[in-house]
């Protein structure tokens, strides 16, 4: 005895439909020819009913595809533009005001927090060390920094007995 393969498997979809399509031709044909068909086996017309309904299904996904590809153009060119009015807006609306906090708030704006925050004059610097340099008459220095950010100014002097710079 021989076995069937319908070759569903990694094929696209509209292979799949066509593979189903010439699949229930082929019933069809030998209802027609045959004179024991099976009606009770092979159901003949419930396989169409369902192919029409797959077939109307991937019609409405086409059709959704459509109608999204043009909700996102339409995007693409009114989102842009709502946000350069609503910022117009906006700024039109700070302008007006007295540039409270208050007042900004009430037109639900978010105040704006600087990303930075002064810490004040960092302390000095911990765990002074000098290391030998490369050039002649040079020192490195290094520090471990009080704050993330700072910079300090290194005085020199050769006098010895010096107490500053």
């Amino acid at each position: 005895m021989k076995y069937f393969k319908l070759g569903f498997k990694n094929k696209p979809v509209p292979e799949q439909i066509a593979i189903c399509k010439r699949t229930i031709a082929g019933f069809k044909t030998q209802r027609a020819k045959v004179a024991g068909f099976r009606d009770d086996l092979v159901k003949v017309a419930a396989l169409e009913t369902l192919l029409a309904e797959t077939e109307a299904a991937l019609k409405r996904i086409a059709e959704g595809q459509l109608i999204v590809r043009e909700g996102l153009a339409a995007r693409k060119i009114l989102l842009p533009r709502l946000l350069k009015a609503v910022t117009n807006s906006a700024t039109g609306y700070f302008a007006a005001g007295d540039g409270s906090e208050a007042w900004l708030r009430s037109a639900a704006l978010e105040v704006h927090a600087p990303r930075t925050r002064r810490v004040g004059q960092p302390a000095a610097p911990a765990r002074m060390r000098g290391a030998p340099s490369e050039h002649e008459g040079a020192v490195q220095l290094r520090w471990k920094r009080p704050v993330r950010r700072c910079a300090f100014i290194v005085h020199m002097t050769t006098d010895p007995n010096a107490t500053q710079g």
